[in-house]
């Protein structure tokens, strides 16, 4: 009776790539959310009130975080003076110098949002291609 046997090896290697792409590809995302964060906080920066620069110059943009095969970045503004942040971004009865409003963050964020998922896709992409993994 015929029969046919198989014998696979090299499996570890396989597993290495697979777990070394997977790695590039959170760095990649990581790397295109930090970009994603920026730009917003960039805009943000510009309509955000300014009374002597304090909560302008405290937005920021942190450097990708990761937790097991999720990641995350995080942007706001505040810091220390966080409630005065969120007072000034909530509060629609202020009035403030022209070209700087309310809503700082969060109409950067939502005017982001148009095409986020095509611009993310294309940075990961571009960043697979310069690390070698198409």
């Amino acid at each position: 009776m015929p029969f046919l046997s198989l014998e696979v090896t090299g499996l570890e290697a396989v597993i290495q790539r697979f777990q070394h792409r997977n790695q590039l590809l959170l760095q990649a995302l990581g790397s295109a959310l930090y970009q994603e964060g920026e730009a917003i906080m960039t805009a943000a920066k510009k309509i955000v009130p300014h009374d002597v620069g304090t909560l302008e110059s405290s937005g920021y943009a942190q450097p990708p975080a990761y937790e097991g095969n999720a990641v995350s970045v995080t942007i706001g503004f505040g810091g220390a003076a966080k409630d005065y942040a969120l007072e000034q971004h909530e509060n629609l009865d202020y009035q403030h110098d022209e070209g700087r409003q309310e809503k700082y963050l969060e109409e950067p964020a939502v005017a982001a949002h148009a095409g986020m998922s095509e611009r993310v896709a294309q940075k990961i992409r571009e960043y697979m291609a310069a690390h070698g993994v198409a």
